[in-house]
């Protein structure tokens, strides 16, 4: 398996734009072409990101529907003491109904950050919301605070994902895809 790029597809509009890939003669039985569509919005730490990611053998007419933007979590603090933690809560989109992360970084603080993620299937799957909360690990032997968040703003990024079609979880086949929304913004202890 190998991976490398033919291009990138820019624009301002709905399209059509052309996507050129490796031709049938040239490819093995499996081979795959990977199309990564991602539309943006925002500015500085308020941004919103949309993509469908869909593999197909041959690269032929197709239509990729992009999602909706995905609804801003709700992101709070949890206290500072023994470090500053956060909460995010939201609740799932049909487009997006798969999994979902949230990540906080300071790079101008300590360049620390924290990534969690979750799937449906671990929230419940017939939960409507979904909440990730930083654990307290300071009773944990071994643990550092000075790994933890500093009490300073940070910016923080959710991200959902929802499987489109095709998915084995053990290999991509023809027509897998999924679709992703994001969405960043600043939070203060």
């Amino acid at each position: 398996a190998g991976t490398f790029a033919l291009g990138i597809l820019t624009g301002t509009g709905p399209g059509p734009y052309a996507a050129y890939g490796v031709p049938n003669a040239n490819t093995q039985t499996g081979d795959l072409h990977q199309v990564l569509a991602t539309a943006y919005t925002g500015s500085g730490t308020l941004t919103s990101t949309r993509s469908v990611m869909q593999f197909n053998r041959n690269l032929t007419n197709r239509t990729i529907t992009l999602g909706p933007v995905l609804t801003s979590p709700a992101v709070t603090s949890l206290g500072a003491s023994p470090y500053l933690r956060f909460s995010a809560a939201g609740t799932w989109q049909a487009e997006y109904a798969d999994a979902i992360g949230i990540g906080y970084t300071q790079p101008s603080a300590n360049s620390n950050s924290w990534t969690m993620t979750a799937s449906r299937s671990y929230v419940g799957t017939g939960a409507s919301s979904w909440t990730l909360a930083l654990p307290d690990f300071s009773a944990v032997a071994g643990f550092n605070t000075s790994w933890a968040l500093a009490s300073t703003t940070t910016t923080w990024s959710a991200t959902a994902t929802g499987y489109i079609s095709g998915v084995t979880f053990t290999s991509y086949i023809e027509d897998t895809a999924f679709r992703f929304g994001s969405r960043t913004n600043t939070v203060s202890p």
